[in-house]
């Protein structure tokens, strides 16, 4: 019984840890193509897909950071 509990603990722990590493993926690629849009200056486009990635990797410091960057640069297009 004590091996099925253990088994069955060590596989939810595996799962749950895959299933975070496919959402660090997936925000790696929102930031990518976020940087594309801050390069050409489109910062809405580029806030949007912060966004999408700081909802899919909330601890994700690059994606705050970035987002913080093209909130900055959109004010200053603004004025």
């Amino acid at each position: 019984m004590k091996k099925i509990v253990l088994a069955s603990v060590i596989s939810l722990s595996l799962v749950f840890t895959g299933c975070a590493k496919i959402s660090s993926m997936r925000a790696g690629v929102q930031i990518k193509s976020a940087q594309k849009y801050l390069l050409s200056e489109d910062y809405e486009r580029a806030i949007e897909k912060l966004n999408r990635a700081i909802a899919m990797d909330p601890k994700n410091v690059e994606a705050h950071l970035l987002l913080v960057e093209a909130y900055q640069k959109s004010d200053m297009n603004e004025e």
